[in-house]
């Protein structure tokens, strides 16, 4: 894990409020990933930087327990106006330490490693976590995903 400052961005995309207490969030979020590609959601978003997808943890009620909003899209220079269906979130700008989940998406590594920064000891700011998808890798094949989380 390394600690970094993160200067603020904006990410726009299609968002679902979702929880992990009540199991929501492992029907709500692989849906909204199944939407993202269905409806070539990437190709729509204005202003867009690159073609790697964001998957941002925002609008925390409270920790990790609670209600949150998970945006899954692409990072804009500014929020452009939206399409209607879609949201734009400010990444919020602070320090974050970073975890690479590393293996194959049918794997579900990335879902490991947040079960365990879930069970760490983190000062968590709970304002925005993300994890960066890099264009370019099959679903099959081994892959490095950054997840950052926001510190205190």
């Amino acid at each position: 894990m390394e600690q970094q400052q993160i200067e603020g961005f904006y990410v726009t995309g299609i968002a679902v409020r979702t929880n992990n207490i009540s199991g929501a969030a492992a029907k709500d979020i692989p849906a909204l990933w199944q939407r993202f590609f269905e409806e070539q959601v990437s190709d729509k978003i204005p202003g867009k930087l690159s073609e790697a997808i964001y998957c941002v943890y925002t609008d925390y009620a409270g920790d990790y327990t609670q209600d949150y909003t998970t945006l899954l899209g692409c990072r804009t220079s500014f929020p452009e106006p939206v399409p209607e269906g879609m949201s734009s979130k400010e990444v919020a700008p602070g320090k974050y330490t970073c975890f690479e989940a590393k293996g194959k998406m049918e794997e579900g590594f990335v879902f490991r490693q947040w079960t365990e920064i879930w069970q760490s000891d983190l000062d968590r700011a709970y304002t925005s976590d993300f994890e960066v998808y890099e264009p370019g890798k099959e679903d099959n094949e081994p892959m490095i995903v950054p997840i950052f989380i926001a510190l205190t």
